[in-house]
């Protein structure tokens, strides 16, 4: 939520975003939020690497942001342009055969051919890394290197590394909390208690009634099957009860 207040916001001002996630996924169901949330005159592209997306697709996303008719832009390490080709030329050097040379030097075309034409912002305003805690030193040093002065890194993370937790303690970077759960979100209650017959049935009926999802997890898997019966039993119960 915090995210998508400050995309929003910074769009509102006239400035770009770039949000870079870590995987293909999380990248296009952070689209599909922002595409439901925000108005239709506010364009959200998807960019995605390697065979994901059409070469002639990518190059319209830069093209619409060269030219700032993209505010925002969702993706993965196809955002920080470069990261690859010098991750792939660093790898630790071996003797290859004659047909590896080839199958290297044709994936060094392909990503060349990738990375034909650079990703740039006509106004670049705020860059969010969503899971930073999934991303490397190579990574962020090229991140540091695209980012202009002026421009705002927002890092999302549930589980933040030493070193950015540690910034954020000193001071040197802002540090945001979310104390309560979005509208609509149950807090979770975790109760630790030997085992009640009741107390369960009472579990079960309040999630049937409010036709929730229940989960069961058993201990050794030889007591699999006599749960399962215990649990047809007492649901058996309370459909009966219910139709009464």
């Amino acid at each position: 939520e915090v995210a998508l207040r400050a995309v929003f916001r910074a769009v509102l001002n006239k400035r770009q975003v770039a949000l870079l996630a870590p995987t293909t996924i999380l990248a296009a169901q952070h689209v599909q939020t922002m595409r439901s949330r925000f108005p239709s005159w506010i364009n959200v592209s998807l960019l995605l690497g390697g065979s994901h997306q059409k070469a002639s697709y990518r190059q319209r996303v830069y093209r619409s942001l060269a030219d700032g008719s993209c505010q925002v832009v969702v993706g993965t390490q196809s955002l920080l342009r470069g990261t690859a080709l010098s991750r792939y030329n660093n790898a630790t050097s071996c003797s290859l055969s004659h047909s590896s040379k080839r199958v290297r030097s044709n994936e060094d075309n392909r990503i060349k051919r990738n990375q034909s034409m650079p990703l740039q912002f006509r106004n670049l305003g705020l860059i969010v890394i969503d899971e930073e805690q999934r991303f490397g030193v190579v990574q962020k040093e090229h991140l540091k290197r695209m980012v202009a002065p002026g421009v705002d890194v927002l890092s999302l993370s549930a589980t933040p590394i030493p070193r950015t937790l540690q910034m954020a303690q000193l001071g040197i970077r802002g540090l945001s909390r979310l104390l309560n759960p979005p509208p609509g979100r149950k807090i979770p209650k975790t109760l630790v208690e030997p085992y009640s017959k009741t107390l369960f049935c009472h579990a079960l009926i309040r999630e049937a009634k409010r036709k929730g999802q229940i989960l069961y997890v058993v201990a050794r898997r030889k007591q699999v099957p006599e749960r399962a019966r215990r649990l047809r039993r007492i649901l058996q119960m309370i459909n009966n009860l219910n139709t009464i």
